[in-house]
């Protein structure tokens, strides 16, 4: 675990990885719809290259995740679970369909005032239209509308 990974190069099968990244954004903790009493909470993180990742936290972890990592905190994460997005999950960055899930049991560390992360501009995404939203959706054509607004 001595390098950096970006997390472009995390996937499922790897192994002691970690990665410095920026909490851009604390989404609203959610009721599942598929399984109801399940709740969850998104979380959104960016690396030094800009690409994003959403990481979710469940249930009881959930306030253990959220008191542990503050908004615009720059932490570095070891190993945390790695999943596909299924089908129209979406994601913040179309070029990584991967998720993170973090727990209690998920390192966490804090990084040094020196080794700080800024916000940066989010990699190149193919950004459609609003007037193809419609379209897409008949179509059942896969689109992020959050960056065609």
């Amino acid at each position: 675990m001595d390098t950096e990974e970006q997390i472009i190069d995390i996937k499922p099968n790897s192994r002691s990885w970690s990665c410095k990244v920026l909490v851009v954004e604390k989404l609203n903790e959610r009721e599942s719809f598929k399984k109801p009493g399940l709740t969850y909470k998104p979380i959104i993180l960016q690396d030094n290259a800009g690409h994003k990742v959403k990481a979710m936290t469940y249930g009881q972890d959930i306030a253990i995740i959220d008191k542990r990592i503050q908004l615009n905190g720059t932490y570095k994460v070891y190993d945390a679970r790695v999943t596909e997005a299924t089908h129209g999950f979406a994601v913040p960055d179309e070029t990584y369909r991967f998720i993170w899930t973090l727990n209690r049991r998920t390192m966490i560390h804090d990084v040094s005032p020196d080794d700080k992360l800024v916000p940066q501009p989010t990699a190149n995404a193919d950004i459609e239209p609003f007037s193809m939203f419609y379209k897409s959706m008949w179509s059942k054509k896969d689109m992020n509308a959050s960056q065609s607004l």
